[in-house]
Parts: C-alpha cells; sequence; structure tokens
C-alpha cells in the first residue's frame, strides 16, 4: 500500500512539473513570437522608409525580449535600433542603443553580432563625421566588419559601405573600386536588393563628376532592382534622383514626371520629410526664377 501510495505522489509530483514546464515554455515561445511578429513589422516599415514607425515596432520587440531576458535577442534588436536612429537623426538614441549592444555583448562575450555591431558603429561615426568630417574612423569600423564577414553577401556590405565612406571623402575612384567589388559579389548570388544600392551608389559617384548620361543609366538600373525586391524608399529616391539628373540636363519635362512619380511614391508610404523636398524640387523646376543654381548635392 505504501509503495502504491508513494508512486502516486511521484506520478502527481511528475506531472505537476511537467505541467508548470510545459506552462513557462509555452509562455517563453508566446513571447518569442511577439518579438518576432514586432521584429518583421519593423523591419517592413524601415524597407519602406516609414522610420517612425519602424522605431515603435523595434521597441515593441525590444521590450518583450527585455521581458523573457533573451539576451541575444537584445543585442539583436539594439542593433539594429541603432540603425534606424541613424535615419532618423537621432544621434543620441543612437549612441545609446549600439553602445548598450556592445556592453551586453561584451559582458555575455557574444561574439555572434560582431559583424553586424562594427557596421552600425561604421554608420554611426559616418553620421557624425558629416559634422566632424573624420570619415576614416567610419572607414576603419567598415574594414573591422569586414574581417568578421562570413559570407558573401557580408563581405558585399562591407564593401559597399566602404565605397559609400570614400565617396564622401570624395575619393571617387578608390570609392568605384569598392562599390564595383560588392557589384560583383550582388550579380553573382543574384542580390537585387544589394544590386540596387551599388548602381545607386554609383549613379550619386556620377553626378558628383556631372556625368549625367552615366548617372541616369545607373540610377534606371538601380531603379529596376529596387522594383525588382520591392524596396519602395529605394523606388523613391531612384525617381528623386532621375528628376535631379533631367533638371540638370534642362529636361524640364521629364524632371517632372519623375519628380512627380517620386512624390507619390513618398506620399504612399507617409514619408513627409521626403514629401516636403521633392514638392520642393517640383517648385524649383516650375519656377525656375527661383532655383539659380545647378543641383548636384547628392544628398538632396
Amino acid at each position: 500500500m505504501k509503495t502504491i501510495l508513494l508512486l502516486l505522489v511521484l506520478f502527481c509530483f511528475m506531472s505537476v512539473n511537467s505541467a508548470c514546464t510545459s506552462k513557462n515554455d509555452t509562455v517563453r515561445i508566446g513571447v518569442k513570437k511577439k518579438v518576432n511578429e514586432y521584429l518583421s513589422l519593423g523591419i517592413t516599415d524601415y524597407r519602406k522608409g516609414k522610420f517612425t514607425t519602424a522605431k515603435v515596432f523595434l521597441d515593441q520587440a525590444l521590450s518583450e525580449a527585455y521581458s523573457i531576458d533573451s539576451v541575444s535577442e537584445q543585442i539583436n534588436l539594439l542593433q539594429i535600433l541603432a540603425d534606424v536612429n541613424i535615419r532618423l537623426d537621432d544621434i543620441k538614441a543612437a549612441s545609446n542603443s549600439i553602445f548598450r549592444a556592445i556592453e551586453i555583448a561584451k559582458a555575455e562575450n557574444n561574439n555572434y553580432y560582431n559583424y553586424d555591431l562594427y557596421i552600425k558603429l561604421g554608420k554611426y561615426y559616418d553620421k557624425i563625421a558629416v559634422s566632424n568630417k573624420d570619415y576614416e574612423f567610419a572607414f576603419d569600423q567598415f574594414n573591422k566588419a569586414l574581417k568578421f564577414a562570413s559570407s558573401d553577401d557580408q563581405k558585399a556590405n562591407c564593401f559597399g559601405f566602404l565605397g559609400i565612406n570614400l565617396k564622401k571623402q570624395n575619393k571617387l575612384d578608390e570609392a568605384i573600386k569598392y562599390i564595383n567589388k560588392a557589384r560583383e559579389i550582388n550579380e553573382w548570388g543574384q542580390d537585387f536588393d544589394g544590386l540596387g544600392d551599388n548602381f545607386y551608389t554609383l549613379g550619386e559617384i556620377e553626378i558628383l563628376k556631372e556625368n549625367y548620361q552615366k548617372a541616369l543609366e545607373y540610377h534606371t538600373k538601380s531603379l529596376m532592382y529596387d522594383k525588382t525586391s520591392e524596396n519602395s524608399a529605394g523606388i523613391m529616391e531612384n525617381l528623386k534622383k532621375i528628376g535631379i539628373i533631367y533638371m540638370n540636363l534642362k529636361d524640364n519635362t521629364q524632371a517632372l514626371n519623375y519628380l512627380y512619380r517620386a512624390f507619390y511614391v513618398a506620399k504612399s508610404i507617409d514619408n513627409p520629410e521626403r514629401v516636403k523636398r521633392i514638392q520642393e524640387l517640383i517648385s524649383g523646376v516650375q519656377n525656375p526664377q527661383k532655383s539659380n543654381n545647378v543641383i548636384t548635392n547628392t544628398n538632396n
């Protein structure tokens, strides 16, 4: 009888323990599902150029990751948030995000995100260099990221950022070499999103050189690839750049054609900053007496 009672108690304990474990696992899986859902929504809005709403979703994902002490996901979300904050010109928030991610990674001896962290550091210092002109420090971060690149697409990404950085330093011929390295890898891997970025940068370089026909060729290719990958923000930027090229070529009909197309894309993805800038460009074409300078600034 005692043996039977002992077995019954043991069975009940195992059943309760199993139920608790199952319940805890269910809670953890449920939270991780929320993290992934918010992350997906944030990345989708990021690609559309909706950086403000992307930040909201990513902040929600980070909050969920904190709730279950998921350190790896915290590092990942913080480095992505750093990128979004850079896009929003919120340097303080970008600094908080990227250095918090680095702090956690070091404390946990987690080297998995070294590539991503150095990329974000490069982008962060690249943004600061707009004021202090220290683009070389940002260049060093991208080079460090390259050492941790474990795949061809990561290497292509590094080459692309190195090229963009050199373009900002006005080292245009060197920039082209790096961008073409990235382009060759992306062509081999059929990375249409990456190719859109590569041809976009090549187009910007040709605008700086005032080689407008070559710039038109590159931005047209970039537009094609961005349409293939349904990159709304990229489509908008390429349409705007092509409009600017036609402004420089004194073809106002085509300039307005592309600028209006860019305007409607910007409105559709709810990017008020770009809507305003494109409206200014359209006004410059329609009222040339108010716009007495030729637009060659690739930051437009």
